[in-house]
């Protein structure tokens, strides 16, 4: 059994520089393929427009950057001012969120988000997915993807 049922994945400032342009951020596809890995199902939770983030997903497989696989990665469709994790169909417990900006994720699933530093201009090469990698194996590690309280949210 795979420690997550979804990994939800941000899109511009976590995994790229923004949707028009689609810088990926350095070991991008190494991290996704980490996050396949370990997720029954890898999301893109984005603000962006849905044919923004297929766009970028396509130019992302098209330029070697992410997995074949990465074009056809389901978004969660969601509404409200915050990303909620139910959104992803699963039980909170058995997801998490990967994003660079606190104030989408949801104030009682905070727990469940792993925070990224944002990738921006100028696009120094960081090792960000990898830090942001160490953390997700660690909340599988640490249990929290069979907490209750989280799960009855």
């Amino acid at each position: 059994m795979k420690p997550f049922d979804v990994i939800a994945l941000d899109l511009e400032g976590t995994l790229i520089s923004d949707a028009r342009h689609c810088v990926p951020r350095r070991h991008l596809h190494w991290f996704l393929q980490q996050c396949a890995g370990a997720a029954g199902l890898v999301m893109v939770f984005s603000s962006v427009l849905p044919e923004r983030v297929w766009r970028a997903q396509s130019v992302l497989v098209k330029n070697h950057a992410a997995p074949k696989w990465f074009s056809s990665v389901e978004q969660v469709r969601w509404a409200g001012p915050v990303k909620d994790l139910r959104f992803t169909g699963v039980a909170v417990a058995r997801a998490v969120l990967v994003d660079d900006c606190g104030a989408w994720v949801h104030p009682q699933q905070r727990h469940r988000w792993v925070e990224v530093t944002p990738f921006a201009y100028p696009f120094e090469a960081d090792d960000a997915l990898l830090a942001v990698w160490s953390r997700v194996r660690d909340l599988a590690a640490a249990g929290l993807v069979i907490d209750d309280q989280a799960a009855a949210l």
